[in-house]
């Protein structure tokens, strides 16, 4: 059976107005409860702006964030929970957190619930439903669940496999690839490539390794 690479985002692009602040800014506001000021300490510690890098505290930031309803703030606890980062990896709170963000309609978490459903973490695997996850994300111009639904309709993993349409989605990603939450390098010429094979034929199979991002 194909496999093919599920793709992983990690939303690591960080807001420009936090660019403009520090961590010092934010603490007063994060101590009073504010959500978002709990959010971008959360930030703060989890990329070393302004203070040292921290895992730990910016997933305690991010919880307090995302328990009073911050959709980002659900979304990175959920990578937290996923990767481990300050917090122990538990994949049902992963899927938790990411189902959370993703009902407010975060395309990152809903890309994310969708790579959870594919790969039963955290969920039983359902790929009807990776694919619908996908479907949302992807329509709001994702770039990861654009090229994930490509290889949805490419493999047939939870649609009818559509060779027209995994080309679509894969071109679609492509165009998107330099977006916040964009694709990496390795992930671009693997886009390449499987855009090139559709337009030309082949059957051949790309790399089976599966990688989060």
């Amino acid at each position: 059976r194909m496999k093919r690479i599920i793709l992983f985002s990690i939303g690591i692009c960080v807001s420009i107005s936090l660019l403009a602040q520090t961590a010092s800014d934010y603490q007063a506001d994060a101590k009073k409860g504010d959500a978002e000021a709990q959010f971008y300490l959360g930030i703060c510690y989890r990329f070393g702006h302004g203070v040292t890098k921290n895992y730990r505290e910016a997933a305690k930031w991010y919880q307090k964030s995302a328990k009073q309803g911050n959709a980002e703030a659900q979304f990175r606890l959920g990578l937290c929970y996923i990767h481990g980062d300050g917090i122990t990896r538990n994949y049902n709170d992963a899927a938790k957190w990411f189902r959370k963000a993703a009902e407010q309609g975060h395309a990152g978490a809903q890309c994310n619930l969708g790579y959870c459903y594919s790969n039963g973490f955290g969920v039983r695997k359902n790929y009807v439903e990776a694919f619908l996850l996908y479907k949302k994300a992807a329509d709001q111009g994702h770039a990861v669940a654009q090229m994930n639904l490509g290889d949805c309709y490419a493999d047939g993993r939870g649609v009818r496999k559509n060779k027209e349409m995994a080309l679509y989605w894969y071109e679609e990603a492509y165009k998107n690839k330099d977006e916040e939450d964009g694709l990496t390098p390795e992930n671009v010429k693997k886009l390449e490539i499987r855009i090139k094979e559709l337009k030309e034929g082949s059957n051949s199979s790309p790399n089976s390794n599966t990688k989060r991002y």
